[in-house]
């Protein structure tokens, strides 16, 4: 029913080819569910041996097989696949009509234990595939083997390319053998295409030609020779290399040369020769950037820019002069805060470090919001922890050795934690900056989410909120 993609090897007749070397292996999260059908199956016997694969693969651990017999009848068994032995070979009993007569068969898996792999790319959980090496019952099963020298051929058949919503007729020759090992076919057009100086759109519809997959298309003009077989490329010498700066040292090109910055396209990268923008780049190579450099007998030295750090950087310096005018005007207020009783003596003043004392109503009602904001947005097991926190807090209220700010520091040492296992990681493990760059600090997000509730919770029922919003 499905093979892994892009494993043009790893087909369904991969399972009964007599060759261990081989298997059929299901596509990736999809193993459960994906089945191997039989028009025409002699008698298995008492037990099937579901060779597996040991490596790199979900085992097996049960499955359903459908007979068909008396014309339209299916008989159906679901039976547990036990664990592989030393050989990766698992034994299932087989009963009835199912062992004893011959027809149409289908085996779907039903069940799996799932081994799991990480996405290079977005860093995805992932299941891997489920695979049988080799199929055989007790009075055996047919073997089934390609012959890899046929040769496979399409003749003008519009199956691969699309102009403008249009099938592009085109034909191509090959083998069997090359086509398993997943080497590059040659496919022209049988017919010169006919575009006018516009915009066209050209596809490939993949789901028309199963296990072929368009990988790269040129468009040439018939009527113009070939381009002469010569090394046309030119010495390079890389004279900085910073990630958001390049120089380059470019040899002579007389007759004009392509410069290519192999960084994903984006118009916000600038090259520039003495100063001299070379325009927006444009996509080569199937995705980089390109510059056309004019001609020139004499070397050049061309520079790469990033241009979108500036307001990067700009939004960088104001985000930490506001931090810096928050922590000014926190100390501020903190010096402000003199003892009414000091106030008229004419000693130096006495300034309270840690404000009001906790009130036990102030107090119960923080506890009551830390608690529920934590299960509730977080976790019932973070409720737990917020709930070992406010009874702390309640009860050093009691003893009056609580400072109004003891929920709020918790928050605060939280943020702090969060901040320091985040450096951490970055040093130690040097996580790609990619689309999942933040799953590597996945775990830190309840005790972040804490932070940020506990320093709300703690602002709002402070003993001086009531005065502060008067």
């Amino acid at each position: 029913s499905a093979r892994v993609t892009g494993g043009a090897a790893q087909r369904g007749v991969a399972a009964v080819d007599g060759d261990a070397s081989t298997a059929w292996m299901t596509p990736f999260d999809d193993a459960v569910g994906s089945s191997l059908r039989f028009d025409d199956l002699g008698p298995l016997g008492d037990v099937l041996v579901i060779d597996q694969h040991e490596t790199s693969s979900s085992p097996i651990t049960a499955v359903r097989i459908d007979r068909e017999i008396a014309g339209s009848e299916t008989v159906s068994l679901d039976v547990a696949v036990a664990a592989p032995d030393a050989n990766g070979r698992s034994e299932v009993p087989l009963t009835g009509a199912i062992a004893d007569v011959s027809g149409p068969l289908t085996l779907t898996i039903t069940a799996v234990d799932a081994r799991v792999t990480v996405d290079r790319r977005y860093g995805d959980t992932r299941v891997l595939p489920a695979a049988i090496r080799e199929l055989t019952g007790t009075d055996g099963v047919d073997v089934v083997r390609i012959d890899t020298g046929a040769v496979i051929e399409s003749s003008c058949e519009p199956s691969l390319l699309d102009v403008d919503g249009q099938g592009v007729p085109m034909s191509f020759s090959t083998t069997a053998g090359e086509l398993l090992a997943g080497r590059p076919v040659d496919a022209v057009s049988c017919d010169p295409l006919r575009l006018d100086a516009a915009s066209h759109d050209l596809s490939a519809p993949a789901s028309e030609a199963p296990g072929l997959q368009v990988d790269r298309v040129v468009l040439a003009d018939p009527e113009l020779p070939p381009p002469a077989e010569t090394d046309s490329l030119v010495d390079v010498d890389v004279t900085r290399n910073d990630p958001r700066a390049r120089d380059v040292e470019v040899g002579a090109c007389p007759d004009g040369c392509w410069i290519v910055l192999g960084e994903g396209l984006n118009d916000r990268w600038e090259a520039t020769i003495d100063g001299s923008s070379l325009g927006a780049p444009v996509q080569v190579d199937g995705g980089f950037n390109g510059w056309w450099i004019p001609p020139s007998t004499e070397p050049q030295s061309v520079s790469f820019r990033w241009t979108a750090q500036t307001p990067v950087t700009l939004g960088l310096i104001v985000s930490g002069l506001a931090a810096l005018a928050c922590i000014a005007l926190a100390c501020v207020a903190a010096r402000s805060r003199v003892s009414p009783s000091l106030a008229d003596r004419s000693v130096s003043p006495t300034f309270v470090a840690h404000g009001d004392r906790a009130t036990p109503q102030h107090t119960r009602a923080a506890a009551v919001a830390l608690v529920a904001l934590s299960a509730l947005l977080i976790s019932p097991g973070w409720g737990l922890i917020a709930l070992v926190v406010a009874v702390t807090s309640i009860a050093a209220t009691r003893l009056q050795r609580a400072p109004a700010r003891l929920v709020e520091w918790s928050g605060v040492g939280a943020a702090c934690a969060v901040a320091v296992s985040v450096l951490w990681i970055v040093r130690r493990d040097r996580p790609v900056p990619n689309a999942g760059w933040t799953l590597a600090f996945d775990h830190l997000n309840g005790l972040a989410l804490y932070a940020v509730i506990a320093v709300a919770v703690g602002a709002s029922f402070a003993p001086d909120a009531r005065r502060r919003r008067a």
